[in-house]
């Protein structure tokens, strides 16, 4: 297991860093600047002969480093091989989908919508030109949900119609659909967005020690660690 933590950021957008508690302006960022945050990602790979691993990402609310680091082992890989590739592919199989779909708990739907229109921002009083801000909608212990909406979820599944096709919500369209699962003692969270792309995200606040509201790098690592082997183990790829 190799363990990193780097620290990426975006810029291209003007914004206003604000005072949570007073609400006042501390800071105009400009399009030069970026909010740069450190985020943690571990490679975990079987040892002995094996062409498959599992790569645990980091990700803060809407932010994560998927693509810069796809393409960061993309170009390494090509300087030892240029006729070689890399590109990280669907993490979970449709197989651990259906194992959720029918032996675990659904515990809540989350329903995010990453763009709050100008006038609802205006209306509550929200910094213009962010993307900070976003807007969910929790259903929690949504009982009945997977057998009465089991036809239209088969047809996600099989891709037939699209995540927002699933269950609408009356004036509020929504960005991405999550579902929480329980199995056994493992929690998962899977988004709807992308079927060919599935996504597995995981809580872990609780797991680890928050300095500056970032997980310090060893709470992280040791999260990261159970995570991979848990996914090796599911993969196929070690036993227990």
């Amino acid at each position: 297991m190799l363990f990193a933590r780097v620290k990426t950021g975006e810029y291209g957008m003007q914004s206003e860093i604000v005072n949570s508690t007073t609400g006042e302006v501390t800071h105009k960022k400009s399009e030069n600047e970026a909010d740069v945050m450190p985020f943690g990602f571990s490679i975990c790979v079987p040892a002995g002969q094996c062409d498959n691993g599992i790569i645990v990402l980091q990700t803060i609310g809407n932010y994560g480093i998927k693509v810069a680091l796809n393409r960061k082992l993309d170009s390494m890989v090509k300087q030892l091989d240029p006729d070689l590739r890399f590109e990280m592919g669907v993490v979970v199989p449709r197989l651990v989908l259906n194992r959720f779909f029918e032996h675990g708990v659904l515990k809540a739907l989350r329903f995010i919508q990453y763009e709050i229109p100008a006038d609802e921002s205006e209306r509550l009083g929200l910094n213009h030109n962010t993307n900070e801000a976003s807007k969910e909608v929790i259903i929690r212990k949504p009982v009945g949900f997977l057998q009465n909406n089991a036809r239209k979820l088969n047809e996600w599944r099989n891709g037939e119609i699209i995540y927002s096709d699933v269950v609408q919500i009356e004036g509020f369209d929504y960005d991405e659909l999550k579902m929480d699962f329980k199995l056994g003692k493992t929690s998962k969270t899977i988004s709807l967005k992308n079927i060919d792309n599935l996504q597995m995200t995981e809580d872990v606040t609780d797991e680890v020690t928050l300095e500056g509201g970032h997980p310090t790098f060893d709470t992280l690592k040791n999260v990261m660690r159970d995570t991979g082997k848990d996914y090796l183990i599911e993969k196929g790829l070690i036993v227990e």
